[in-house]
């Protein structure tokens, strides 16, 4: 899985270095991109433009193909699925607040939230640095 050099966030000028709390890891893999994560990526970074605690990144593959389009937050682990443009104001409501959308929200095996919250947190950190300003 890879995150995309692009991200879609909700950036202002009083952010902290330390940059957004949660994040919205949304599949840009082909499976995802057919059923329409393109528009749930740019409605939920509308959604989100205002809110600096809050950030929505493309990703590759989340294992979730065939159901998409599917988006993880972190740190939460939270996984959904079938999320549409239509979701994005509640989702970004959900997400500012450190949770997921319920309506679209599945359960998942341990071994799959440990192993997807670790590989995102692991990107989580390199955007936090890309970020920080300069010395």
């Amino acid at each position: 899985m890879t995150a995309d050099t692009t991200t879609e966030t909700a950036e202002t000028a009083e952010e902290t270095a330390s940059g957004p709390s949660n994040w919205a890891f949304i599949c840009y893999s082909s499976s995802c991109r057919y059923q329409g994560a393109e528009g749930v990526g740019q409605a939920l970074a509308r959604e989100l433009r205002d809110r600096p605690d809050a950030a929505v990144v493309r990703a590759g593959c989340l294992g979730l193909c065939g159901a998409g389009p599917a988006v993880v937050t972190y740190p939460s682990g939270d996984v959904h699925i079938r999320v549409t443009p239509q979701d994005a104001k509640d989702f970004a409501a959900q997400l500012a607040q450190g949770r997921g959308l319920g309506r679209r929200a599945v359960t998942v095996p341990g071994w799959y939230r440990q192993n997807i919250v670790g590989r995102l947190g692991s990107f989580v950190e390199l955007l936090k640095r890309r970020r920080a300003p300069s010395p």
